[in-house]
């Protein structure tokens, strides 16, 4: 199972928050990473020859394909009905729509033998299917909401319906430009997304405070994580400039190495690497040192800090920037590793690692489905349900 399907049902929250301010959420870029539509959509204007081509896609009539309660998918005691996966091909299908317009060839090929419409159908029924593994997750672990979350449930829903003008007018908004059959396909659909959070919250602790380190500690190894201080004396391109990077260097790490050993260490290495360290960005962004993966550093910096114990000092490192001295230090598993921060993510190595061991935990829920496909579902044909009616055009 690929992970990006993994981290699907993040998509689908995403989508059940949004559909409550009129946005739809899911993502042509998420049907296949290395393959993307063509760049002019099928039926667009042609300003050469003027060509015009109009239709509409009856989304009511795809919705009425099967009766609402129709079982597509069987998995143990649990059940996907026809109601509750449309929503799922419906958001993927407009969003297919306001690119290709509704003139979708359903029978591109992205693969050899895998068409757009068997892509979308697999996309779709896996969206789905993490419903029902949360579903199935939350039973296999015991997990009930409390009291106190079934009333901050209630009260998002009659915010919701508040918001979006009464109960009437929400229910049609959510039938026409999400694909729920009725308010009940949404509030069994939106319980699931926000009971994941109580479970999240229940495993993790907020914010996965409550992650233990120990696990956080393997993670960390199995995957390579190093954390470093490092004093750094810049090269200078001008070599008659009166700087002597190298000599700086030596002269600092004599003062270190009169220091080794001492229970102060590493107090006494990061003032120093305060009052003479030239890496002024790291020392802003990374003020306890970085904490990274071998590719997140250059080759010299990596290797060296790998190969010293927790504790040892490096003698003098050159790499392409300058003179480097690195203490290698403990991990701070509360620390955002310095490749994620270049990418403007926050997330901890303690988040980062509780999140890898959800995913681990969803699919392994996931794999316990043994979903069993009713012959319905295998009937399912996109291109048919999906297909674009004909508009008359006076220009």
């Amino acid at each position: 199972m690929k992970m990006k399907k993994l981290l699907a049902l993040m998509l689908c929250i995403v989508m059940l928050l949004l559909i409550v301010v009129a946005c739809d959420s899911a993502d042509v870029s998420d049907l296949d990473d290395n393959e993307a539509p063509n760049e002019t959509p099928p039926g667009d204007i042609d300003d050469d020859n003027n060509d015009h081509s109009h239709g509409w896609i009856d989304y009511e009539a795809a919705l009425s394909a099967f009766p609402p309660d129709t079982i597509m998918v069987k998995a143990g005691e649990l059940t996907l009905t026809w109601a509750e996966l449309f929503v799922f091909p419906h958001n993927t299908v407009r969003e297919l729509e306001s690119f290709y317009g509704a003139f979708i060839d359903w029978s591109e090929e992205f693969e050899a033998g895998i068409t757009l419409a068997d892509l979308v159908l697999e996309y779709s029924n896996d969206e789905a299917l993490s419903f029902l593994s949360f579903e199935y997750g939350a039973n296999a672990i015991g997990f009930q909401l409390s009291d106190e979350d079934i009333k901050s449930f209630n009260s998002d829903i009659e915010d919701m319906v508040t918001e979006n003008g009464g109960r009437e007018a929400f229910e049609t908004f959510l039938r026409n430009e999400s694909g729920f059959y009725n308010f009940d396909v949404f509030k069994k659909l939106y319980m699931t997304s926000f009971m994941i959070d109580k479970i999240v919250y229940e495993l993790y602790g907020e914010d996965t405070t409550s992650f233990p380190d120990d696990k956080v500690a393997a993670y960390a190894k199995e995957n390579g994580f190093l954390m470093a201080m490092h004093i750094l004396r810049l090269k200078s391109d001008d070599e008659d400039d009166g700087t002597d990077p190298l000599g700086d260097a030596e002269d600092i790490l004599k003062q270190l190495n009169e220091k080794v050993g001492s229970e102060d260490f590493i107090e006494f290495f990061k003032a120093l690497m305060n009052e003479q360290s030239e890496d002024f960005g790291g020392l802003m962004s990374y003020p306890n040192g970085y904490l990274f993966l071998h590719g997140d550093m250059v080759s010299e910096f990596s290797d060296t800090t790998a190969a010293l114990e927790i504790g040892e000092l490096s003698g003098i490192v050159e790499t392409m920037y300058g003179y480097h001295i690195i203490l290698r230090i403990p991990i701070d598993y509360d620390v955002v590793p310095s490749g994620y921060s270049r990418e403007g993510l926050s997330y901890t190595l303690r988040q980062i690692a509780a999140r890898e061991d959800f995913n681990a935990l969803i699919e392994g829920w996931h794999n316990a489905l043994n979903p069993e496909y009713t012959p319905e579902f295998n009937s399912i044909d996109l291109a048919v349900l999906f297909k674009a009616q004909d508009e008359d055009c006076d220009h």
